[in-house]
This record gives structure tokens, C-alpha cells and sequence, in this order.
């Protein structure tokens, strides 16, 4: 779930979608249709498994874009027309054990990942304008 930054659009991730609602109207905007993996739950009939991080979106400020991680990579959206912008993979040896953390600059022209393996030690990866 994300909220842009003046508080007027909330994206939260359901199956198979980002549904977008305009929170002055309390009415659905958009939806941008993510292939969102089914995580197994421990204990299921599969089996304990090790799964990869589960999805996580930010959005821009002005939220007409939308980043979504899921595991080893993250998609930008362009919200409104619902199109995928780019994807991009990152390297599991760089990026650990996925991405921890990713955020919109305030104009929205940037978009920085963190991968969870280098928290504290300075590696961010940033994408100036590429993403969308």
C-alpha cells in the first residue's frame, strides 16, 4: 500500500493488480494490471518454502507513476494509461537478497533501490529518468 505525497491517491496491491483511488472522491481512478507472484504461506500443502520479498509499490509524488518491486526487479507504471514503462532486473549478486527499499525524489524524476544486502554500506542504485 502507498499514499503520494499530498495524501490524494492510495495504490494498493491486490491479485494480479495495483488498484488506484482518488482519496478526495473515495473512488477508484485506475488500475494497473502487475503480475503479481502468489506467495505460499508456510505450513500450506506445498510445504516451508523460501519465497522471494513480497511486492512492495511507491509512488511518485504527483502519483501518476508507480514503481513496483517484485523480488530481483522493479516495474515503473504510468498510472493513468495503465502501460508499463520499463522493467528492470537487478543482478541477485549485487542486489543480495532483493530490494530492500525504493522511494521517488519529491519531483519525481528520480527513482532510487536499495538492495537489502548493502543496507548500511552505501550501495543505492538510482535511475535518472530512465524509468519513465
Amino acid at each position: 500500500m502507498a499514499v503520494n505525497v499530498d495524501g490524494t491517491v492510495l495504490a494498493v496491491a491486490t491479485t494480479g493488480k495495483v488498484r488506484c483511488w482518488d482519496l478526495r472522491t473515495g473512488k477508484e481512478a485506475a488500475s494497473v494490471n502487475v503480475n503479481l507472484p502468489k506467495s505460499k504461506r508456510r505450513g500450506s500443502s506445498q510445504g516451508d518454502t523460501e519465497k522471494p520479498p513480497g511486492p512492495r509499490i511507491v509512488l511518485s509524488s504527483d502519483g501518476r507513476h508507480l514503481a513496483v518491486r517484485l523480488g530481483h526487479s522493479i516495474e515503473t507504471w504510468d498510472v493513468g494509461k495503465g502501460d508499463r514503462i520499463r522493467r528492470e532486473e537487478f543482478d541477485v549478486n549485487e542486489a543480495g537478497a532483493g530490494i530492500a527499499d525504493m522511494a521517488f525524489s519529491p519531483d519525481g524524476t528520480l527513482l532510487a533501490a536499495v538492495g537489502r544486502e548493502f543496507i548500511g554500506e552505501g550501495l543505492v542504485r538510482a535511475y535518472n529518468g530512465h524509468l519513465y
